[in-house]
């Protein structure tokens, strides 16, 4: 039984801090996302440039902290949701602060996992959980998650916006050009645009992400330059999105 945070933390890898965000999170290395893996190589796509994939994300002991809560998770799955489920319910920050990020890198891995993160939030309904994620494989499993979780389904192309069947919350990543030339219209189209890029890439007090009443939301790309504008749908033909009953 997990009785202290410094022993959750050691059966978990720790929790991440993303930055710009108030919020804590737990993450994994990208190379283990099942559909970013293959977005990240297509000039065009979302994941293409991924700000988890540079920066201070490859730098080694970064990498390494990455790789050590994979690693944690797989060891002990039901170890690893009491210890999680521990943290958010004991940890100072989460009591002031009581918003929690599932990846700021990686994505979930299997369905097993999907369900340890249901259980996570079920243990923590003080919570308000956000899990931004492209396996829209799981879709019809999203219509169980817990009432404390806003799960929202990220389109796979830039300037593309994807409502998945079945599931409302959802989001696009919009080019600076694209951001910047529709944000006008977003009264008629519906969709909220992030503000981040007004308040030097902090979310501040803006909670938007954890807001299952905002159906859209719209980033600004912020990651490096693709070498043209243009999709080529052919590249994703690897690219298998299952229907899991």
């Amino acid at each position: 039984m997990v009785s202290t945070i410094k022993q959750a933390n050691e059966n978990i890898g720790g929790l991440s801090d993303a930055g710009k965000m108030p919020a804590l999170s737990w993450n994994i290395p990208v190379e283990y996302c099942d559909s970013g893996s293959v977005l990240i190589e297509i000039d065009g796509s979302a994941c293409f440039g991924c700000y988890a994939d540079e920066s201070r994300y490859k730098w080694n002991v970064v990498k390494n902290a990455l790789e050590n809560r994979f690693q944690k998770y797989l060891e002990d799955r039901e170890l690893w949701v009491e210890s999680v489920s521990f943290i958010l319910n004991n940890s100072k920050i989460m009591q002031r602060i009581p918003f929690f990020r599932w990846f700021d890198a990686g994505d979930v891995i299997d369905l097993q996992h999907l369900m340890d993160i249901y259980k996570v939030c079920r243990n923590t309904p003080q919570i308000s959980h956000w899990l931004p994620t492209k396996e829209w494989q799981w879709k019809k499993q999203f219509a169980n998650s817990p009432d404390n979780l806003t799960i929202r389904v990220s389109a796979p192309f830039k300037n593309k916006p994807f409502k998945p069947n079945h599931h409302m919350n959802h989001s696009v990543v919009l080019t600076q050009d694209e951001f910047d030339n529709t944000i006008g219209t977003a009264s008629q189209t519906g969709i909220n645009y992030c503000p981040s890029h007004l308040q030097d890439g902090q979310c501040k007090d803006c909670r938007m992400c954890w807001n299952p009443e905002a159906e859209c939301i719209a980033y600004r790309y912020h990651g490096k330059k693709s070498a043209g504008n243009s999709t080529n749908l052919l590249q994703i033909e690897t690219l298998q999105y299952r229907e899991v009953a």
